[in-house]
């Protein structure tokens, strides 16, 4: 994830770069622990996509209940892969410049089993947004 390069290398051999496609973040970019490193990494990647791409992202936030936070703080005392939580307001920040889809960027909602939908209490931030 630091080598955004070797990422769209990898990218031009797999897909077909002329047409849109998908870029999707799902709980990765809280391991590139400065926030700005993370958005800079963004806006490479999605600098390249053609017009008409779509990107996803699904990560963890600091909005988070006391228990929450605290079990967070175990985990990176523990010695394991350092992950950093976003304010809602960083968040946002990877979807500036984009066209957003549907709601934007927020707290994703589950969907229970009879059907109802319903909160997920601010554990992640997920959005969709659309290239220019």
């Amino acid at each position: 994830m630091r080598e955004p390069e070797r990422i769209l290398e990898s990218a031009v051999r797999t897909s077909d770069l002329d047409r849109p496609i998908a870029l999707m973040f799902m709980r990765t970019l809280g391991h590139l622990t400065d926030h700005g490193q993370a958005r800079d990494l963004v806006l490479r990647l999605l600098d390249s996509l053609p017009s008409g791409s779509f990107s996803t992202i699904n990560d963890g936030t600091n909005v988070l209940g006391t228990a929450n936070s605290e079990a967070h703080e175990q985990y990176d005392q523990s010695g394991g892969a350092p992950y950093l939580q976003c304010s809602s307001e960083e968040s946002a920040a990877f979807f500036e410049g984009l066209e957003l889809v549907e709601a934007g960027p927020g707290e994703p909602v589950a969907r229970r089993r009879d059907g109802v939908r319903a909160p997920t209490r601010g554990r992640q931030v997920r959005g969709v947004a659309h290239t220019p």
